[in-house]
Parts: structure tokens; sequence; C-alpha cells
């Protein structure tokens, strides 16, 4: 990494982190302050773990939703499966894919 830094960008430093920081396409390139920002506090919840939790009712395995979720529970301290969307809490539980896909159309189980 090093070395294609000073074959592709003209940037400066010794260290590799300090041509990333001269790289002038990366200077207005922003990021949250926080890791605990609403694309993980909210995304999780209402995303992840109902995708997760369709997927287990359906028999169709989500490792990386899975993974994601595990390590989100272990960086923020609290379980996202505890009160994120689920198949029970949404009132789906045991539709099976036809319920499912009919509930999600009409409104009706």
């Amino acid at each position: 990494i090093h070395e294609f830094f000073d074959t592709a960008y003209d940037v400066t430093g010794e260290e590799t982190w300090q041509k990333v920081q001269s790289n002038e396409g990366y200077r207005e390139i922003t990021a949250p302050k926080k890791v605990a920002t609403r694309l993980f506090l909210e995304d999780l919840p209402t995303g992840l773990v109902p995708i997760s939790s369709l997927g287990q009712e359906l028999g169709v395995p989500t490792p990386t939703c899975d993974a994601i979720i595990v390590i989100c529970n272990i960086l923020f301290e609290r379980d996202f499966r505890e009160y994120g969307r689920t198949v029970e809490n949404m009132g789906i539980a045991g539709l099976g894919a036809e319920g499912i896909c009919k509930y999600a159309k009409t409104g009706k189980k």
C-alpha cells in the first residue's frame, strides 16, 4: 500500500497514514464523529434484524446479517434482536412464505 501511494498519487509523508492524509482526494470526505449514529441505531433493529428474523422463519440463512448484528450487539452493548422488528412482534410468525407474501400484498393474514 505504501508503495502504491507513491506511484499512484502525488502525496507526501514517510508513513502510510501520512500519505493517506496528504492525498487531496481524501480531504473532503467526512465521516461521522462517533460510531453510535442512526446508521447503526436505526438500521439494525429496523433493517438487519427483520431480514435475519425473516430468513430464520423461512429457512434462508443470513450469515452476514447475523454476524453484523452480533458484532454490533457487542460494540453497542445492547441486544438489537431484543427490541428490533422480528416475525414474532410483527405478527407474521408461522405464516410461511405464501402467508407472508399475501400479508405484504393485502394486509390480510
